[in-house]
Parts: C-alpha cells; structure tokens; sequence
C-alpha cells in the first residue's frame, strides 16, 4: 500500500495541471468537473483492487507456511528460534536445518513435554459415615462380653450370644466347621451337631450354658429357651443319653437345673424314658423327687 501513495499523489497532481490548462483554453468548468468524478472513481477502483490483491497476497503467505515460528525452540547453531514441520526444523535466521533429533538435548525435552498428553483424574469421595447400620459388617464380640449378654439374659446387641459364647469358650469342639456354616447354625443345631461327634462334648458344653445363664432358670420365658429349644436335640440324641445318665447320677446340680427350672416337658420327660431304656431306675426315682417339688410340674400329658 505503501508503494501506490507516490503514484497517487502523482496523479493528482498531474490531474490539477490538466484542469487549469483546460479552463483557461476553454473557459469552461464543466470539462474539469467531469474529469474530476472520473478521476476520484478511478482512484477509488484502484484502491479497492490494491486491497483486495493484499489480502490475497497474505493468505498466500500464511497458506506457504508449512513451518510455524517456535519461540521455545532454539537453533543448534545460532540458537534463534526455528521453525517446525513433522520432524524436521529450520531456522530463519541463519538458514540451518535438520531433523529433530539434530536439536540441543534440552530443546528435543522441551518437545516432549509439549507432546505429553495432559491426563486429569477426578475422585469421588463417599462418606459413608452415615450409611444404615444395616449395610455395616456385623460387630464382633469377645468372650468377656458374651458371658456377659448371657449372664444378663440381655440379647440386644446379639441375638445369638448363646450361640457364640458356645463357639469361643469350645474353640476344638468347632474346629470341623467354618465360620459361614457356624453363622448358619443357632444354638440347639451346634450343640446337637457337637454332641453327635462327642457326646462328652456336647455335655460340657450344655452345663458350661447352663451355669452362665443359671440365674435366669427361674424365669419361665428363659427356662424355656433354653431346655425347650437349646438342649433339645442333645438330650433327645440316645447316643448322648448314656452320657448325660452317668453325668446327671454324678451331678446333683445339674440335675436341679434340668428338673427344677422354671419350664418343664418333653426334655424332662425324655430324660425319664432314658432312665427306663438304659435301666436306671434309682436314677430315675431321684430325678422324679426334684420333679415332683418343682411348683412348674403339673404332670405329663
């Protein structure tokens, strides 16, 4: 643009002088005035096509630019910024070029980094503070505080306390089951299933329940649960019966608490049959004395 303002002015002046002559030849101002609209419309047009053919001219320049200006990037040689296409750079200044891995260590790292995909990783955090108590794994409980549930007949915090004092206090006797199988058995089936292996076991073990639950086998709802539910199918096993008539002769305790609690049926009952079976009588007529002063006992029916 620059080079057509001389060529402008030129014209101007060129066309001033042109004017003047013509006026004063002919002494009219209608030739100069027309040449004047022509003159401003041609320069007009020239103008307009110098614009259009700069605009053209840069688009061609930026469209020959296969190589970008990288001011990070240094020339080996001269160290000016060079210009990069694929793999290979050229430098403006000093007219050198190469491949990549011809650049400085230090400008070949600056590639990579510039290379190296930005990867953003997003974590969410659950708190899980405030989860239903019902998702949370079960609590477990010491012996201590087994007994202790036991002892207190208090079975909120674990309704097979019975069941899981049995397991810690006779850690062997449970020994040939897993704790998923364990978890699936309540306290009648685990005595009964110990008792089958080891009758002398399984006695151990329902006198070790009695005694912790003792103070509470006056209380019918109680003595219920456990001669009418726990024991049952231990003192119904004939394999266990002989065991348990030796133990009871032996024992008068436990004898009070099986004969003298506050739930009397079927256990007692059975008991006495067993006394018939394996012929003990003396046995049987002393454990129908603590029946008889039992103010549970209304007879068998």
């Amino acid at each position: 643009m620059q080079e057509v303002i001389p060529l402008v002015s030129l014209m101007i002046f060129l066309f001033i002088i042109v004017a003047l002559v013509i006026t004063v030849a002919t002494g009219n101002l209608a030739v100069p005035l027309v040449m004047g609209v022509l003159f401003v419309l041609v320069l007009f047009i020239v103008g307009e096509v110098q614009k259009t053919s700069s605009k053209t001219n840069r688009r061609r320049q930026n469209s020959s630019r296969g190589i970008q200006p990288q001011e990070t990037i240094c020339c080996p040689n001269c160290g000016s910024p060079v210009s990069l296409r694929g793999d290979r750079w050229e430098c403006g200044y000093c007219g050198d070029f190469g491949g990549i891995s011809s650049l400085h260590p230090s400008e070949k790292a600056k590639l990579r980094e510039a290379d190296t995909p930005s990867i953003q990783l997003t974590f969410t955090v659950a708190d899980t503070s405030e989860e239903p108590e019902e998702n949370a794994p079960p609590r477990s409980f010491s012996r201590t505080e087994l007994e202790d549930m036991v002892r207190r007949w208090d079975f909120s915090e674990n309704e097979q306390a019975c069941r899981d004092l049995l397991i810690a206090a006779f850690p062997d006797a449970v020994r040939f089951w897993n704790a998923e199988e364990m978890s699936e058995m309540d306290t009648m089936e685990l005595l009964g299933k110990v008792g089958a292996r080891n009758p002398e076991t399984g006695i151990q073990m329902m006198k070790f329940l009695l005694d912790t639950a003792e103070n509470h086998l006056q209380e019918p709802e109680a003595a219920q649960q456990l001669l009418g539910n726990d024991l049952y199918e231990l003192c119904h096993d004939q394999a266990v019966q002989p065991q348990l008539l030796t133990q009871l002769k032996a024992d008068e305790h436990l004898a009070q608490q099986l004969f003298q609690s506050a739930y009397v049926s079927d256990i007692q009952g059975e008991l006495l049959d067993a006394c018939d079976w394996f012929e003990e009588r003396s046995l049987k007529e002393y454990l129908l004395s603590l029946l008889t002063q039992n103010a549970y006992f209304k007879g068998f029916n």
